[in-house]
Order: C-alpha cells, then structure tokens, then sequence
C-alpha cells in the first residue's frame, strides 16, 4: 500500500510485475532499452601509470612486485611508452616486443589497457599510413584547410569523431594493434 501527499509538480511512476525478481528485473531492463553489463574485469583493481614504464622487463618487475606484496591487481593500464617516440599507433617492438609482452600478462593472468590518443602523427616518417584516406577524416578549419594540432609530442592530426566515414579507419588501426599485442581494452585519451 502507497499513499501519497503531493503538494504539486509531477511524479511518473513506472512499475515492473513479474513472478520473480529476475523477471520484474528483466521487464525493467527492456524498459530503459538495456545495458551492457561491464566484464568483472573492469570493476577489479587497476594501476595506471603515466608514463614510466621503461620496457617488458620493467613490467615484469610491476606484476611481480604487486604479487610478492600480495596486493590485488587485475588490469595495468598505461600511458603511451609502449609506442615508439610516444607516436600513436607506431609500436616500439625494441622495448615492448609483442610475443613477449603477451607472454607476460598471460603469465600473471592479468589484463592491459594501454592509452591510445585520438590523433594521427604529423611526421609521416614514423609510420606508413594510409595518410590519403586519414586526411579524409581529419578535422577541417572553416576554409577546409587540415587542422593541425600540438601538443608535448609535437604537431597531430586531429580527427574529426563525428565524420561518418572516420569507423573503419578507426577501426583498422585499432585491429592492427590488436593483431601485435592482445589488449583487454584501451584507454582512449
């Protein structure tokens, strides 16, 4: 029984019946449209580090540190050392080589979230991009000049997010560093 003693304004009430909680919980879930439920993973313990960690071995040193101390620990997250000169998607395989680095977390069953920045290097000889398709998703000034951005790792390519065609290219850079290292996730700054 509910009684109520309103003295204005407007109260919606919704409610969800079922012949058990999972399913009133189920009715309640198709109402607001659903969710997706985040791995176990992602609510565990996390160390983030920016910037520091020097190589593989430096990592090893990490992971086994948190488990001689027995401090929980279920995903490492960090900055962009792994990348060569701090260049998105151009992977430093001298200090982090890819077999080794995924030998690792498998070892010590924990999961990586390396950062990934939202742009593309400038210097164009880092990587061998597809620089002609990535300038068709790059930010435009209102001339539809290619903006170019700075930060503390010099000048970028801004990407434009809300360009349609921006997805697969996204998307194949992201499996391309996916196919060297296996990543639990990233961290996109």
């Amino acid at each position: 029984k509910i009684t109520w003693k309103n003295i204005g304004g407007v109260i919606d009430l919704s409610f969800f019946l079922g012949d058990s909680p999972e399913e009133a919980s189920q009715k309640y879930h198709q109402y607001i449209g659903g969710w997706a439920l985040p791995a176990l993973w992602h609510l565990g313990y996390h160390q983030t580090k920016f910037w520091g960690y020097r190589n593989v071995s430096h990592l090893a040193t990490i992971l086994g540190n948190f488990e001689n101390a027995s401090i929980p620990l279920d995903v490492l997250s960090s900055d962009l050392d792994y990348m060569r000169v701090a260049k998105n998607f151009v992977l430093d395989e001298d200090n982090f080589p890819p077999h080794e680095t995924n030998a690792l977390f498998q070892a010590h069953r924990k999961k990586w979230v390396p950062l990934i920045d939202s742009w593309i290097p400038y210097d164009r000889s880092f990587k061998d991009f597809d620089y002609d398709k990535i300038m068709t998703v790059t930010m435009k000034d209102e001339k539809g000049n290619t903006c170019v951005g700075d930060c503390l790792l010099g000048e970028m390519y801004l990407l434009d997010y809300l360009n349609p065609n921006i997805e697969p290219i996204w998307e194949s850079l992201l499996e391309e560093l996916n196919s060297e290292w296996t990543l639990s996730g990233f961290w996109l700054d």
